[in-house]
């Protein structure tokens, strides 16, 4: 579980530095992660 946590924090380290990059730290990472949740249950549920 630990080794999960440390992913998930450097995945939020660099998708922060991304989003430094391009500028766009108004977008709310919530609503991100909300879509990309969504579009992967879509694509599950099409099998």
């Amino acid at each position: 579980m630990e080794n999960l946590s440390k992913k998930i924090g450097n995945a939020r380290g660099v998708l922060t530095q991304v989003m430094k990059y391009y500028g766009v730290k108004q977008i709310p990472i919530k609503k991100l992660l909300k879509n990309i949740i969504c579009n992967q249950k879509k694509v599950y549920s099409r099998k």
